[in-house]
């Protein structure tokens, strides 16, 4: 495997930690700002623009753990290439 896919993969596996610890964020939000903790006009109003704001998070979070395995394999795939073009 070379240097290149290994670090790729590392790159990978910290966004994947990274994006974990945002959804833990996240859910500490939504427990620090809940009705029983908060209460009253501001707090309703940030609960209601919260929800938009989480779920785009979480989304763009999904989107970017999807792509992790389409990420290496193109790596892996020009590698391989690479190393093709190189023997021949």
């Amino acid at each position: 495997m070379s240097d290149r896919v290994d670090e790729c993969r590392k790159d990978l596996n910290n966004l994947k930690r990274y994006a974990n610890e945002i959804d833990k964020t996240l859910d500490a939000v939504d427990a620090a700002s809940g009705t029983d903790t908060w209460r009253g006009p501001a707090a309703d109003r940030f609960r209601s623009e919260w929800n938009g704001r989480r779920k785009a998070i979480h989304d763009a979070l999904d989107a970017a753990r999807g792509q992790y395995n389409k990420i290496l394999q193109r790596v892996q795939d020009e590698e391989y290439k690479k190393r093709s073009g190189a023997a021949n």
